[in-house]
């Protein structure tokens, strides 16, 4: 809610931006510099010096939030691209474990894979959790193995 004060000897009205609204607030800060930059040193305001410095830091701040959202984009764009590699990975990893535990299916709970006694299947994990899960489990399974079995 933006702050507004009216003195009734005055014809001034003072408003002041909604301090939610940052673009405001810093046009603001821009646009008060810059006018206070104009004019003769004694006749600025004591607060000219703290406000420009305020107002470097606020765009600083501001540099930098651009900054980390673009590496937050970029981060979760590759964590997309990793998730569906791992998919594939782990289906890879599905059909070796299955193809070499064919004929005792439950010995791939060992590789992290769930086995479904009722119907002796071997699932695939399903969320995210399990896959990580999934892929440790068989990481650790593989280097337990002799050189010639992985």
């Amino acid at each position: 809610m933006p702050i507004s004060y009216r003195d009734t000897n005055s014809p001034n009205e003072f408003r002041f931006p909604d301090p939610r609204r940052r673009p405001e607030v810093v046009k603001l800060g821009q646009t008060f510099i810059a006018c206070e930059l104009s004019r003769p040193v004694e006749q600025q305001t004591p607060f000219t010096p703290i406000i420009a410095n305020l107002l470097q830091q606020v765009l600083a701040s501001e540099k930098a939030l651009l900054q980390a959202e673009r590496e937050r984009k970029t981060a979760s764009s590759e964590l997309k691209r990793l998730v569906t590699k791992a998919k594939d990975v782990i289906m890879t990893m599905w059909k070796s474990v299955t193809a070499k535990c064919s004929a005792k299916p439950y010995q791939a709970t060992r590789w992290g894979f769930a086995y479904k006694a009722r119907t002796g299947n071997v699932l695939l994990p399903q969320t995210f959790d399990e896959r990580l899960r999934t892929l440790h489990d068989y990481i650790t399974q593989e280097q337990h193995q002799p050189e010639a079995e992985r």
